[in-house]
């Protein structure tokens, strides 16, 4: 393990740094976050605590996701260049901005939202949980509840995010080698 990760660091390429760095984090983060979740239903007894890790480990998860989404693309300037040559319409324009710098910033806000948020509402829901009392399992419910709320919210701008990208042709965009592992996938699944 050790060895494949240093191997994967010797050659580093500067202009593919962030990229490696934002995958790396991102695929340790997630068996962590599954481990977790077997402790949690070996020992369902646990489930609350570890809910409080799990949903900081999704919400950095999520937000990495988004770096990569942006770093891959060129940058959010990138990003919002090609937000506004698609001219593909947001399936929920009715809730969101229409202006893709105006989007593009709340969604990087709402998806810190979704980790700052979630956790604390978490925690908070933990302490509500293990109080032993009827109100406190009322606050547990709230507070879930607001919690994942934060989430669909996080879910429903991420996802607009990706709508006019995702058909948009990579190709043609200025030819970054940050951006070449994202072309080759888009010629190899167009053709």
């Amino acid at each position: 393990s050790e060895m494949c990760i240093r191997d994967r660091y010797t050659y580093l390429q500067p202009a593919t740094y962030r990229l490696s760095v934002l995958s790396t984090r991102t695929a340790l983060l997630l068996p962590l976050c599954t481990f977790l979740m077997f402790i949690s239903l070996v020992e369902p007894s646990s489930y609350v605590m570890m809910m409080f890790f799990i949903t900081m480990i999704e919400g950095y998860c999520l937000y990495v996701f988004l770096a990569l989404i942006t770093t891959n693309l060129g940058g959010p300037q990138a990003t919002v260049e090609l937000m506004e040559k698609s001219q593909r319409p947001m399936l929920c324009s009715v809730c969101l901005p229409k202006e893709p710098v105006r989007f593009f910033r709340m969604t990087v806000w709402v998806l810190f939202y979704v980790l700052a948020m979630r956790s604390i509402c978490s925690l908070i829901s933990a302490i509500c949980f293990y109080s032993g009392t009827q109100s406190g399992k009322s606050a547990y419910a709230f507070f879930n509840a607001l919690s994942a709320l934060v989430l669909v919210c996080g879910f429903v701008c991420l996802v607009n995010l990706c709508e006019p990208i995702c058909h948009f042709p990579i190709v043609y965009l200025t030819p970054l080698p940050v951006c070449l592992p994202v072309c080759q996938m888009r010629m190899c699944t167009s053709t």
